[in-house]
């Protein structure tokens, strides 16, 4: 930013950037100059304090500015490219470096720059800059060490034309775009919405953390939701619980022996068998779950086992951190710690345990498996703590077989 600018606007940055660092899991900045972050960290306050067209301006603002930023870091990196010097290193971004900065440092200093960073580029440009360089050479490593605050410098290969393609990328915001179709969300625009969230979804190779994909799936979800655009809804689903390897085609049989095994031998066998890592399509294989239990499909059994696998499993390893001896045995018995632990008890009404174990046994239920269905409906009528759910197993052992279930 310029100089030049109010004091009041320069400590309203510093105090974002503050703030912003010390949260956790924020990703690193660039740097507090950095216009586009600035613009994005006040455009995500102004939505909250609801002030929706000011938010706008500066989500607007922020993707300006970051596409106008690496457009000029692109063309920067083209240009040193272009360099007679540059000639030899061909593909090779290492052996560019150093072609390029032959020109500016006598062999002595070179060796010694390249010793102390090793083969590190981000390490090898930041001592480069120490020194004084032609400005052509400076702004190329500028470019270098932008897209090195955004990017793994693994991903870059050692490439030069992975840098100018990470350069086009990054000209885009998808976290941006994204913020702008949760104000399109709040303000019921839900077709805008539904536009800028897929927006922000075909931008995802630009994400800084590129789970945050799933995040933006999820909106999508929320929006086909309030749409009853169901196949849509159904769609964006499948594609979060995708990203759990479980559900990917090579893992076919394993489902399906996962599926016989609680059908077989119920939920205590299913659960030795059996650990799922949880992830963020947990809450979306639960949902697809009973989105298909709706709608009579027998596949809602497989996202529903897999969903309370995952929730189980969670539960199971927090319990081991604590009790390292500790050995599944029943599933009446682990409901029992985690009724008894008051941050695993929070953790199981948060993630919806109770309800997500009601829907798997009707999902067993409606598939004609009444044993598996009794033994986790017995569980959670003997369990306490975990109302409504316990009631509503009741009801459901008591219903006779091919009753219509009441699904809330």
């Amino acid at each position: 930013m310029k100089t030049c600018r109010p004091l009041a606007l320069a400590a309203l940055v510093s105090f974002l950037f503050i703030a912003w660092a010390a949260a956790p899991g924020a990703a690193a900045a660039s740097s507090s100059t950095d216009e586009s972050w600035v613009h994005f960290q006040s455009g995500k306050r102004l939505y909250e304090e609801r002030r929706f067209g000011e938010s706008l301006d500066e989500f607007q603002a922020a993707i300006s500015s970051r596409k106008a930023t690496f457009e000029t870091a692109s063309a920067r990196v083209t240009a040193a490219l272009a360099l007679r010097e540059a000639a030899p290193a061909k593909d090779n971004l290492a052996h560019l470096i150093h072609s390029l900065a032959r020109r500016d440092l006598i062999d002595h200093d070179l060796a010694a720059v390249e010793a102390e960073s090793g083969p590190s580029l981000r390490k090898e440009a930041e001592l480069l800059e120490e020194r004084e360089l032609s400005n052509n050479f400076k702004i190329f490593l500028d470019s270098l060490l932008l897209v090195l605050d955004k990017r793994p410098e693994a991903e870059l290969k050692n490439k030069s034309s992975a840098l100018i393609a990470a350069c086009v990328e990054l000209e885009r915001y998808p976290e941006a775009e994204y913020w702008v179709g949760k104000i399109y969300l709040a303000e019921g625009e839900l077709r805008l919405a539904e536009l800028q969230f897929q927006r922000a979804y075909d931008m995802r190779v630009a994400l800084e953390i590129p789970e945050d994909s799933y995040t933006i799936l999820s909106s999508l979800v929320d929006v086909y939701r309030a749409k009853e655009d169901w196949r849509s809804y159904e769609d964006s689903l499948s594609r979060i619980a995708v990203g759990n390897s479980l559900f990917t085609d090579q893992n076919r049989f394993l489902r399906e022996a996962m599926e016989r095994t609680i059908v077989q031998d119920g939920m205590d066998k299913f659960m030795l068998l059996y650990r799922v890592t949880d992830g963020p399509w947990t809450a979306s294989e639960a949902e697809l779950g009973e989105f298909y239990l709706k709608s009579g499909r027998p596949q809602a059994l497989i996202y529903l086992a897999a969903s309370v696998n995952e929730m189980l499993t969670k539960a199971i390893e927090r319990i081991k951190v604590e009790d390292p001896s500790y050995v599944f045995t029943t599933l009446g018995e682990l409901l029992g710690r985690v009724q008894a632990n008051r941050e695993l008890a929070a953790y199981a009404r948060d993630a919806r345990i109770y309800r997500e174990l009601y829907y798997l046994g009707e999902a067993l239920a409606a598939n004609g498996d009444r044993d598996s269905a009794r033994g986790i409906f017995a569980v959670m009528i003997s369990s306490r703590g975990i109302e409504p759910w316990n009631s509503r197993a009741r009801a459901a052992a008591k219903r006779k077989p091919g009753s219509p279930a009441p699904l809330y």
